[in-house]
């Protein structure tokens, strides 16, 4: 921000171009205005066009609001005036990703990787794509050889704990965040890393008492070197904990902290329709439908008006919120019918404002809650089958919780299928084994296949 204060009140003298150039990054940046910052860059290439960070830039722009094709255009022009440009070749990897066109992506990482000996940023890049293609062990192995050609490469090891906790190998996740945290040359990363860490120990393991610590510690930090966003973002995801342990009223606060930053400082990034969404499913914990039907319909006004670039995670979330009233008001067969209709929440790329939001709220099974309230008990069985599944073929990267494994295991004893429930106990408690002992769930879990393996030795 300090490099953008500087430019503000220098950038008049500049040529034109650069002046133009200058006054869209402040649009973005600065102001939060996407629409002038992508209108001054079009000017740039009506008056430039033979300059290729313009296209470059541009190419960006139609990216953000979801024009793959336009996208796609710019950054091949931007390629023909420079067929080495590197940044180039790495965004339109990007954007062919995005479109489902993984091996057009695959070749502009390597022609960058080509065009770049040395350089680990292609490798890093090929491995966030094979985390779309579902292939998570050639993912970690591309993170795997950026680290060995830059052991400090950005956020590689963030990105190498995600694909980690994605696969429920959480000793080996834990122990890339932790060396993310140990080689921060900032406090700021050094706050990230504990972030990240917190959401390992909580979701993942079950520690909620280090995860709490880990943010206080991330706030701290946060606030050392006057990241007010980052300390917004840690009371949103604080928020959401306290929302998984039905702490209702802890959680209202921690959204409102959340919420009233950005609503503040960045009115345009669509957070009124999630704070609706935030705040309609507090009213369903709390059993206030009529608010909860409220903010349902503030999200259907809302929703439209959301910049491209965030409105699938808000029509995914709105029909999230109406689901959940459905099964509340009992009509639990439309409610499964909006969770299989609606769509997935856009994949992200490995940055951790995007993980958080593509991932929240971390309750996943809906459907299988509602068919549970229907009766529809195998149906169920699918349904968390499937959540705790990471398929190639389906485009979910949403991280598995370990609690999934004991509600599946519930329903497996239910239907008599006692093999299958110890063999779902277990799993959860082996991904437990380090949880707070004083969790409702480890204790139910643990008694309940000692019943089951006494009954199996009779």
């Amino acid at each position: 921000m300090i490099a953008y204060q500087k430019a503000a009140q220098h950038y008049q003298k500049a040529p034109e171009r650069e002046r133009l150039m200058v006054a869209s990054a402040l649009a973005a940046n600065v102001e939060k205005d996407l629409e002038k910052s992508f209108g001054l860059m079009k000017e740039v290439v009506e008056k430039y066009p033979k300059y290729k960070w313009a296209h470059f830039y541009l190419g960006i722009g139609y990216e953000r609001q979801k024009m793959p094709s336009e996208a796609i255009e710019q950054l091949t022009i931007a390629l023909q005036l420079d067929p080495t440009f590197g940044a180039a070749l790495n965004q339109l990897g990007y954007v062919y990703a995005e479109s489902g066109e993984f091996e057009r992506a695959i070749d502009c990482f390597r022609r960058y990787a080509d065009v770049n000996p040395g350089d680990a940023n292609p490798f890093d890049s090929m491995a966030e794509l094979y985390f779309k293609m579902g292939r998570l062990d050639e993912a970690i192995a591309k993170y795997k050889e950026v680290l060995e050609i830059n052991p400090h490469f950005s956020r590689t090891n963030l990105g190498l704990a995600y694909m980690y906790v994605l696969k429920e190998q959480f000793a080996e996740g834990m122990a890339s965040v932790q060396q993310f945290i140990s080689q921060a040359s900032s406090p700021g990363l050094k706050a990230e890393g504990y972030w990240n860490r917190s959401i390992i120990s909580y979701y993942a393991v079950g520690k909620l008492h280090e995860s709490l610590s880990d943010l206080d510690k991330a706030r701290e930090l946060f606030g050392a070197v006057g990241e007010e966003r980052w300390i917004a973002l840690t009371d949103l995801l604080t928020g959401w904990i306290q929302y998984d342990r039905r702490e209702i009223e802890a959680s209202r606060r921690a959204f409102e902290k959340f919420f009233y930053f950005e609503e503040t400082h960045n009115p345009r990034s669509g957070s009124q329709a999630e704070r609706a969404f935030a705040f309609g499913l507090l009213a369903l914990a709390a059993g206030q439908i009529p608010d909860a039907r409220s903010k349902l319909a503030e999200m259907d006004s809302l929703v439209p008006a959301v910049p491209p670039s965030a409105i699938n995670n808000a029509r995914y979330h709105r029909d999230l919120l109406y689901a959940e009233l459905l099964v509340a008001a009992d009509s639990v067969d439309e409610a499964v019918r909006v969770i299989e209709k609606s769509g997935l929440p856009d994949l992200p790329n490995f940055d951790s404002e995007q993980l958080l939001w593509y991932n929240i709220p971390y309750m996943r099974d809906v459907a299988a809650s509602a068919s549970i309230k229907k009766g529809a008990i195998d149906k169920a069985i699918v349904e968390y089958e499937k959540i705790v599944t990471c398929d190639p073929k389906s485009s979910d990267r949403r991280l598995i919780l370990p609690k999934y494994h004991y509600a599946l295991a519930k329903l497996y004893e239910q239907q008599g299928l006692h093999g299958k429930a110890v063999q779902q106990y277990e799993r959860f408690l082996a991904l437990w084994k380090d949880a707070d002992p004083d969790w409702v769930e480890l204790k139910d879990a643990k008694s309940r296949m000692i019943r089951l393996k006494a009954k199996a030795a009779k």
